[in-house]
């Protein structure tokens, strides 16, 4: 079966990218800026250790948002075929890493922020950390400050309605808005465009698949109150990200291969995912004719101050009375 060819679609067994025109729906954002560089005043945790302590009783949730049908700018739902593949294989990967699993499929933006901010309330003590993976189309979005005279760059994803902004969900677990998460890890992966450019990279003898786009823009840096976030991108700010309809996207088979490989107990997080961004980099590169030969870079933002493990967890055994 042919699938019609244009801008953002290919063949059923040929990549397509993860983005999205976004031309209509950048005019209806009008949220105002808020500065990023602002300190807060919340009390900072701090000890001596090299690694947070996983030694709570259970891992914690790993919510997982698969947005496999968006609507576009015309209205009309668009399917990002591959997306569910994605889903399964994170869903296994978290679940084995001792998290417990929340799955979310094509949710609007009112219900993804409500599910988010309660997750963000809800009593987190017993718990190692929070994780969020998202699968979505996305793109980048510029807020123009003409009397400061400066921009600011955004990363835009889809709900299943209309786009939001990633800043939007980081800020519900800030340390204070979550203060049951203080001093554990905050980990999102994301899977979506970050914008509309090619990486074109160098000519690798390699068969796979792609996800990225490149250009350049200025990067605002979350000031200490994202203390212990770690933000993983599919691609670099400005990049497609590409997505194969059968394998599914070429982020997500490295991230979940890292994250189930044999060593996944005795290296930490950083490790695993410098791995990732090596798997993607240097074995995958685009097949299909509108796309051949562009490649993709993931990249990551740590605000981590330790070192994360994902060792596995003491059984608990009861003893016979």
């Amino acid at each position: 079966m042919m699938m019609e060819e244009d801008n953002n679609t290919a063949r059923v067994d040929t990549e397509v990218t993860d983005a999205l025109k976004f031309e209509t729906i950048k005019e209806k954002i009008t949220s105002p800026v808020k500065k990023l560089l602002r300190l807060g005043n919340e009390h900072v945790l701090w000890d001596e250790s090299d690694e947070y302590d996983f030694n709570n009783a259970n891992r914690g949730t790993a919510i997982i948002f698969n947005m496999e049908q968006v609507k576009t700018d015309s209205g009309e739902l668009e399917s990002r075929i591959g997306s569910s593949i994605d889903a399964e294989r994170v869903r296994e990967t978290f679940k084995s890493l001792g998290f417990s699993i929340s799955y979310y499929e094509n949710h609007t933006k009112e219900q993804v922020m409500d599910i988010l901010t309660k997750e963000a309330k809800r009593d987190h003590s017993d718990e190692d950390c929070f994780a969020c993976i998202i699968l979505t189309h996305g793109s980048s979005y510029y807020r123009v400050n003409s009397k400061e005279q400066y921009h600011t760059r955004e990363d835009m994803i889809m709900a299943a309605d209309t786009t939001m902004l990633t800043s939007d969900i980081l800020k519900l677990f800030r340390d204070s808005n979550c203060k049951t998460l203080q001093g554990k890890p905050k980990l999102f992966f994301i899977q979506a465009c970050r914008g509309d450019t090619f990486d074109k990279g160098a000519f690798l003898e390699t068969r796979d698949e792609v996800d990225a786009k490149p250009e350049n823009s200025t990067e605002h840096i979350p000031c200490p109150i994202y203390k212990d976030f770690l933000v993983m991108y599919a691609t670099p700010p400005g990049y497609y990200a590409f997505r194969h309809p059968i394998n599914g996207s070429w982020y997500i088979q490295a991230l979940c291969r890292a994250l189930s490989s044999a060593g996944v107990r005795n290296k930490t997080l950083l490790q695993l995912l410098t791995s990732v961004i090596n798997i993607v980099s240097t074995e995958h590169q685009a097949q299909a004719p509108q796309y051949l030969g562009n490649k993709q870079t993931p990249c990551f933002m740590s605000m981590l101050v330790k070192d994360v493990y994902f060792r596995l967890k003491e059984q608990k055994m009861s003893l016979p009375i």
